[in-house]
């Protein structure tokens, strides 16, 4: 007997298709999610397996992509004349300015306008960006790896959608270039800056803690500005620098290449641009330098304001023989006199709102809490002996 054909009919075909359809939304979603999982452990390594954190800039960086979008005034950057100086809760606390600290220590000039890249990401409708310009004046022969490192393992690693951070890339890329045409004994692997632990994944080996393990991430308690116990209260008793207007001779031209490249860069923001050399023990030299700094700033249209001048000091009301911690950096107490200076000079000459009575700044009176709290308890122990000081008094 002759077999019947097999008949099928479309019910059976929409149950196949169907099958075939959940079959493949399950592979997607598994090669998702194996993905995903990939980046995920990636960013992991990325935050653990890096350069020590030696000077608190990661944290920094943290604490200032901790901020709510556009809750910010602006950011201030540069290197330890950064940090060292300006403090964001007490500038707050005098004239309502939210400004955020992004100083990092030897940070090269070469990265600055990559630091105002990655800040607009998060803060486009910040009002103004301050520059200080003291790594201008650093002797390139003691460029370090070091120093890029502090900002480019600090950056986001990805952008939308685990993308990686080109903004990140462009600076490592940058900031190698200048450093080879400097001459800077440093490791050239681009590969090693993109992934870090690629170089230091035997950390594990030798300094890396179980906090470091667990992937928790620190944060700055003053949104940015550093406070130690051996050096906030030191004292170093100065004599003010002799001052002079004369241009050096010659000035280093990958190095000016890199200050016109961050002019252009500036004049295309729409925030205001200051730039700010802050007071220190300068010598001649460093003077010669800057006064071509000043005059390239300042030929550009955009302003600088140099407080290595005595009149500046003068009416910043600067002490050199209790303000300073040593020849480069003033103690907590000058970075008060600095802070509330500047923020005044800021609140008077830029449209900057008053935060202290919103709500939405707790943050920021927390912070200003923080630091009185914290400057308090280090008078005492100061007061009792009891604290360790790199002081002359």
């Amino acid at each position: 007997m002759q077999n019947k054909p097999e008949i099928v009919t479309d019910h059976g075909q929409s149950d196949t298709i169907a099958e075939k359809q959940k079959i493949s939304l399950s592979l997607r979603f598994r090669v998702l999610l194996f993905f995903v999982i990939l980046c995920l452990l990636g960013v992991y390594l990325l935050n653990v397996f890096d350069m020590k954190d030696d000077k608190g800039a990661e944290k920094v960086f943290r604490t200032f992509y901790a901020e709510k979008k556009n809750s910010l005034d602006g950011i201030y950057i540069g290197s330890s004349s950064a940090y060292r100086f300006w403090i964001p809760p007490y500038a707050y606390e005098k004239n309502g300015m939210t400004i955020s600290n992004l100083g990092t220590g030897s940070q090269p000039v070469v990265l600055q306008k990559y630091i105002i890249g990655e800040a607009l990401k998060t803060q486009p409708d910040m009002k103004v960006v301050i520059i200080d310009i003291r790594s201008m004046l650093k002797n390139d022969k003691r460029l370090k790896e070091a120093d890029i490192r502090r900002v480019t393992d600090s950056f986001h690693p990805y952008e939308f959608l685990l993308r990686p951070s080109r903004n990140r890339i462009n600076a490592i890329d940058a900031s190698l270039d200048y450093f080879r045409n400097e001459g800077a004994d440093i490791e050239y692997n681009k590969y090693y800056y993109y992934f870090p632990f690629l170089k230091y994944h035997n950390r594990w080996q030798s300094d890396i803690r179980l906090k470091d393990l667990s992937g928790v991430q620190f944060r700055n308690r003053f949104k940015g500005f550093v406070f130690t116990k051996s050096g906030s209260l030191s004292v170093k008793k100065l004599e003010p620098p002799v001052y002079t207007d004369t241009e050096a001779e010659t000035m280093d031209q990958e190095k000016q290449n890199v200050l016109r490249d961050l002019i252009r860069y500036c004049k295309t923001l729409d925030q205001e641009v200051l730039f700010v050399s802050a007071p220190y023990q300068i010598s001649e030299a460093e003077q010669e330098q800057l006064n071509i700094c000043s005059r390239i700033i300042m030929q550009s249209g955009l302003t600088l304001l140099n407080f290595n001048q005595a009149q500046d000091t003068a009416w910043m009301g600067l002490d050199w023989s209790t303000d300073f911690m040593d020849t480069k950096h003033v103690n907590v107490y000058g970075a008060m006199k600095y802070t509330s200076y500047l923020s005044r000079y800021l609140s008077e000459h830029m449209e900057l709102p008053d935060h202290r009575n919103d709500e939405a700044y707790r943050s920021w009176d927390r912070a200003k809490e923080r630091f009185h709290s914290r400057l308090e308890k280090l008078e005492a122990l100061k007061k009792e002996g009891a604290l360790q000081l790199n002081s002359d008094e």
